[in-house]
């Protein structure tokens, strides 16, 4: 059955439907998108329903979409629901959304329930997470995560074979007061089955209010499941495709027309603003329709690498999608206002006037209206190096700096929300894009190795920075916990962290260029990772971790390479601090700073459970390193040019060494690394269909100005306390 075949009856509220008290219902969003697609779609009322309309007009689905569900089921009544019964098993598909799908279940359409209906208004999000099942992917062609729109629908079980799950809630959402019993997270959101001879979907959140192509597809096909017909493939994110660039501004054709159609559904997100909710809660959804892509935004596409192996990684690994975006405009002179400083959750509720919420849809509602009416969004795009994402990723050099605690991290629910609370550890993200700086400096001296993530002409005018990551406390709210903490992922949950998507994306653009997914589990130990983490001072020493243990454990290096590599980082970061001393803030004792290859805060969490940033990219193949800097010794870096000089030559010399045996063969990889299934080669199944990676998004080279712009933002945000306590 094609699409022009596909003739859909809408049913809406009775109540609601052409009702002036009601002059914002229906919505357009569903029209929208099916309208965009060759489907028919026509209103039917309730007392069409009752006269037969459906059987005699040859309607292949009946879809029921938001409303209050109480007002379907008194306006139908007992035959009614007989109707829509034989006309479902009679060969006919229903789709339920929202109130819809509360009727469904009424209805016995599917053998389901509705979990804790004592508890139906939980609340609403434009922002909720959603997890597509295996059967949503074979049914619908569906991602690993979604974010949509949720306003108080059914909280879905199934309660037999025929009625299977096509996605899974992530967001766990507890009423106003957040005292509701967890129940949504780990719900079925969306359930599909049989009914007789036809098909019966129902839909807990508006997917239909989202407004990118992927998702807009995929509430599409939920139809042409009801009806029977072939589902149609969702585009994929932006993934370095081939395209010609175009003469006017040096951007290509495929990026101005990605950049009208997102303009586009900008106009109709903003016609669809209003909400549109279970009784009650009518009025209360937010304004504007959320992106299907955590950090997507209209205005970011366009620009793609020019290096020859980005398109044939883009075609061997479509499922670990990267987006590189286009170049900042230059930033603007900081405002000595202090016009950076971010107002805490706290303040935003105390301030904006915010209805009393659960713990989790406070934070992101909080989120979302200091980006609304504070006009961070228009202050973060003027900055130089800003996007929508909440984060920073540079991608320049096989040397590589990560700072996965320079924002506080918030506890939350689900696979993709934060699995435990961390403070921000002060001074890391600075020290980061310092030493990223320093990289290029050093590198001005010598032949720089070309960035495949920077085109050729800026490739040609100044050495890369160092790869980097950091967060970016403008875009990524204190307190969200869809922030997740990069040092705490397991096996599950690394594949819905951009933190995780970097170190495959650094791997596969310094080691794997042009080469197929399944060579990602090859060593590649001449690649080098730092992440930088923070500890508390000490009463009686001032010791700088060189945490190396994942590397014993799960690295690709044979343990006597691993020795030689930590007694050389050893040596040259005892000559960087050789005399240095610095205060305990916890004895207040003046001690010398030392060195310990084998500290406890060691990087590696153990087997079977749990993974540093640093244990990932050992497992990836590369080399790697925790350092556990103390604050006091933090603090001195960020102050003392002369000793951060010393401290960056050390790990130049220590990368150096590594890069030169590597040249030299020495680096023997561990025989069966690559086979081992708690090594490499379990990461490399990421990225794959069956286990797709959030996207990333990559910023260009910064240079000097752009780095000298984020350190000085973050100076004012350390400032005005921005970030609460810190370590």
């Amino acid at each position: 059955m094609s699409d022009a075949a596909i003739k859909i009856a809408i049913l809406h509220d009775p109540v609601k439907w052409r009702n002036p008290k009601f002059p914002k219902y229906p919505k357009p969003s569903v029209r929208n998108r099916l309208g965009a697609t060759a489907m028919q779609v026509k209103d039917v009322s309730v007392r069409e329903v009752l006269g037969g309309r459906l059987a005699h007009e040859g309607f292949a689905v009946l879809l029921l979409p938001g409303g209050f569900a109480p007002h379907f089921s008194d306006a139908l009544g007992d035959a009614g629901e007989a109707i829509i019964q034989q006309f479902v098993s009679s060969g006919g598909g229903f789709v339920g959304i929202c109130a819809g799908a509360y009727y469904g279940v009424w209805a016995g359409l599917l053998p389901a329930e509705i979990v804790d209906i004592g508890h139906w208004k939980r609340g609403s999000t434009d922002r909720c997470e959603i997890a597509w099942t295996a059967a949503g992917a074979s049914s619908v062609g569906a991602p690993a995560t979604s974010f949509v729109r949720y306003c108080n629908g059914p909280i879905l079980r199934g309660t037999g074979e025929a009625a299977r799950s096509l996605c899974d809630f992530v967001t766990e959402l507890r009423g106003a007061k957040g005292n509701f019993p967890p129940g949504m997270a780990g719900s079925s959101a969306i359930l599909h089955g049989p009914y007789g001879a036809g098909r019966v979907v129902l839909i807990s959140p508006h997917i239909e209010s989202s407004v990118d192509a992927p998702t807009a597809t995929l509430f599409c096909n939920l139809f042409r499941l009801a009806a029977a017909a072939p589902c149609q493939s969702p585009p994929g994110p932006t993934a370095w495709p081939k395209a010609a660039t175009a003469a006017a501004g040096g951007r290509s054709s495929t990026g101005q027309a990605a950049a009208a159609a997102a303009a586009a559904a900008s106009a109709t997100a903003t016609e669809e603003s209003s909400s549109e909710g279970e009784g009650e809660s009518e009025g209360e959804g937010e304004g504007g329709a959320s992106s299907g892509f955590p950090g997507g935004g209209a205005n970011e596409g366009g620009a793609v690498p020019e290096a020859e192996w980005a398109a044939d990684l883009a075609a061997a690994r479509p499922h670990a999608p990267v987006r590189l975006l286009p170049p900042r405009a230059p930033p603007r002179a900081a405002s000595s206002e202090g016009g950076s400083r971010r107002p805490s959750v706290a303040e935003i509720r105390a301030g904006g006037g915010s209805r009393q919420v659960g713990a989790v849809t406070q934070k992101l509602r909080a989120a979302r209206e200091f980006r609304v009416h504070s006009g961070a969004a228009a202050r973060a795009a003027d900055d130089g190096y800003s996007s929508v994402a909440p984060y920073v990723c540079s991608l320049g050099a096989p040397l590589l700096f990560t700072a996965p605690h320079g924002l506080k991290l918030t506890k939350g629910t689900g696979p993709a929300q934060s699995a435990r609370n961390h403070a921000r550890e002060r001074y890391t993200s600075e020290i980061v894009i310092r030493l990223a700086a320093a990289y290029a400096a050093r590198q001005a001296a010598t032949t720089a190795v070309p960035s495949p993530f920077a085109s050729t002409a800026s490739a040609a005018t100044a050495p890369a920075m160092a790869s980097f990551m950091v967060w970016n406390y403008k875009t990524a709210a204190v307190g969200d916990p869809r922030n997740m903490d990069p040092n705490y992922l397991d096996h599950r949950t690394a594949a819905n962290s951009p933190w995780h998507s970097c170190l495959h994306a650094w791997r596969a653009g310094f080691a794997t260029a042009g080469e197929s997914a399944a060579d990602a589990a090859r060593p590649c130990p001449e690649l080098m990772h730092f992440d930088v983490h923070g500890k508390n001072d000490r009463e009686d020493t001032m010791a700088v971790d060189i945490g190396i243990e994942a590397m014993y454990a799960d690295g690709c290096l044979e343990p006597a390479a691993v020795n030689r590599l930590r007694a050389f980082l050893g040596a040259e970061l005892r000559t960087a601090f050789a005399g240095r001393t610095a205060r305990s803030g916890k004895s207040g004792r003046l001690l010398p700073i030392t060195v310990d290859e084998r500290p406890q805060l060691h990087g590696w969490w153990g087997r079977g459970t749990v993974m540093t940033l640093s244990h990932q990219a050992a497992l990836l193949g590369a080399t790697a390193v925790q350092f556990e800097l103390p604050c006091a010794v933090r603090s001195l870096l960020n102050e003392d040019a002369a000793l951060f000089d010393a401290f960056a030559a050390a790990i130049f010399n220590t990368y150096d060494a590594l890069a030169a045996a590597a040249r030299a063969g020495e680096l023997r990889p561990r025989e069966g690394w690559a086979r081992d299934e708690d090594g490499g080669l379990y990461l490399a199944r990421l990225g794959t269909a069956d286990r797709p990676l959030a996207e990333l998004a990559v910023t260009p080279q910064l240079g000097a100005d752009g780095a000298a712009a984020m350190l000085a933002d973050l100076r004012r945000a350390d400032a005005g306390r921005v970030h609460g306590k810190s370590i």
